[in-house]
């Protein structure tokens, strides 16, 4: 049988060896420089999914909590990693932590929580 809370929490694990991989590059090859605010507009994308994947793996891991702490949840665990993103690139040469790299993160992370409800209907419907 097919374990449903592995499947909702895998793609989160991958999104984040992702950003991990992509924050370890000198140059990301699709960033533009001359593009002002695309770098923020792809942070704030990139952890905008981030943040939805979280919330598909703790509905799925813990079904009964509140919308609320969910919601905590969620934006704990997913802020803390954007932070720990943040302070990694320091040490990749060619790379900075840059608080305006983290908050872009957190305001994607914080717009996915606008469809918390949703997300967490969809989920219940398919773990119990």
């Amino acid at each position: 049988m097919i374990n449903r809370k592995l499947i909702f929490t895998l793609p989160v694990v991958t999104m984040a060896i992702a950003i991990f991989v992509m924050s370890s590059i000198h140059q990301v090859p699709f960033i533009d420089d001359t593009i002002v605010g695309q770098d923020k507009l792809l942070h704030m994308t990139a952890y905008f999914v981030f943040g939805i994947l979280m919330q598909f793996a703790v509905v799925a891991q813990k079904p009964n909590l509140t919308n609320k702490s969910t919601y905590f949840a969620v934006a704990i665990i997913a802020i803390l990693y954007a932070l720990g993103d943040e302070i990694h690139q320091h040490f990749v040469p060619g790379r900075m932590c840059d608080f305006w790299d983290f908050a872009a993160d957190s305001i994607g992370i914080m717009l996915s929580l606008l469809l918390l409800p949703k997300i967490k209907k969809f989920v219940m419907s398919k773990v119990t």
